[in-house]
């Protein structure tokens, strides 16, 4: 599979929360936020929506969502081996792969140049992450890698990972200050070409939208065309003079009086400190060098999860901050750290 990536500077009057805020409605809103220090490890935000496709697992229940054609397919196996079919047949593993067959053209004003893959990582101002796979992996992806006691109850029922293929991103560089719309096209390989893959060809024609496909004799000034269409398409979706959407959040919920938030924890304090004592003990026996103990606060209010979202990246910025908005339920998260590199 070959791939022509577009990198296009852009002049949004909008910071990256109120552009997520905007897109709360798409379909699969995924936002990774570097909402705190801006060092060489969070240098850009992005957000994708409106993915190609969707991938789910629920242990070895799997569901692949074409969401242009609303088509559900399954397939039972180990949700890794399911996850590893999927990249293999969009991301290209090689070195050799990635230089033969990623075209990246950048786009500023009416000039657009190539960039080589070398160059482009040599750039800290482009962003590194020109589309792909987006979404979470559970820590109870673990029971399907090593064999551990099975003593807890799966009382929320989430998927074990949730990933989307976004071949359109949003990157917001915060050194910079630079706006940059990424769009990924597919190149259609023609029918009955030699040394080409037929199975994946056409699974490939079978995923993705016309829209998303290009010929493979397109030339570069058409590919700038076909940008500037989809963000034509992208502006509508978003109202660049709407201004302080925090206001607007602190004002719904000021005059709202009927709403109340009583945490509940899933333990209580003589466990709490049990339990801390507990891990305490691993750690001097020398089972654990390294533990995330946590407990659970639950509540019912009433309240839209992007306005909770938008309030905690005020109250609690973090480098590594995300808002995944799926059709069964959402998550924010306020991380301090990166859990995979």
């Amino acid at each position: 599979m070959r791939i022509i990536s577009i990198i296009t500077e852009i002049n949004l009057n909008l910071t990256p929360q109120d552009i997520a805020y905007q897109l709360k409605g798409s379909d699969y809103l995924c936002f990774l936020d570097s909402s705190l220090l801006h060092n060489k490890y969070s240098r850009f935000s992005y957000i994708g929506w409106k993915p190609a496709f969707m991938i789910k697992s629920r242990g070895l229940k799997n569901e692949f969502i074409n969401i242009s054609k609303k088509i559900n397919n399954f397939s039972y196996q180990h949700p890794l081996k399911y996850f590893k079919e999927n990249l293999n047949n969009f991301i290209f593993n090689l070195e050799e792969d990635k230089r033969d067959n990623i075209k990246v053209l950048y786009i500023r004003g009416d000039n657009i140049d190539e960039i080589k893959l070398l160059a482009r990582r040599e750039d800290k101002n482009i962003p590194d992450f020109l589309g792909g796979f987006m979404g979470y992996f559970s820590y109870d992806l673990k029971d399907y890698i090593e064999e551990l006691p099975q003593n807890t109850i799966d009382d929320i029922s989430i998927p074990t990972f949730y990933q989307g293929y976004y071949n359109k991103v949003l990157a917001w560089g915060h050194q910079k200050q630079q706006w940059y719309f990424i769009r990924n096209f597919i190149v259609n390989p023609p029918v009955g070409a030699q040394n080409s893959d037929n199975a994946q060809e056409e699974r490939v024609r079978e995923i993705f939208d016309s829209a998303d496909l290009v010929d493979p004799g397109i030339r570069d000034m058409e590919v700038m065309d076909r940008v500037r269409n989809d963000l034509g398409r992208f502006k509508s979706e978003i109202d660049e003079k709407k201004k302080d959407i925090r206001k607007d959040i602190i004002n719904k919920y000021l005059k709202n009086s009927s709403i109340s938030i009583k945490l509940k924890s899933n333990m209580n304090k003589k466990d709490y400190i049990k339990k801390v004592k507990r891990t305490k003990e691993y750690i001097y026996d020398g089972d654990i060098y390294q533990v995330n103990f946590s407990q659970r606060f639950q509540s019912e209010a009433k309240i839209d999860p992007m306005d909770m979202y938008y309030i905690l990246r005020e109250k609690n910025a973090a480098p590594f901050s995300a808002y995944l908005g799926f059709p069964e339920f959402t998550i924010g998260s306020s991380s301090p750290e990166r859990f995979l590199y």
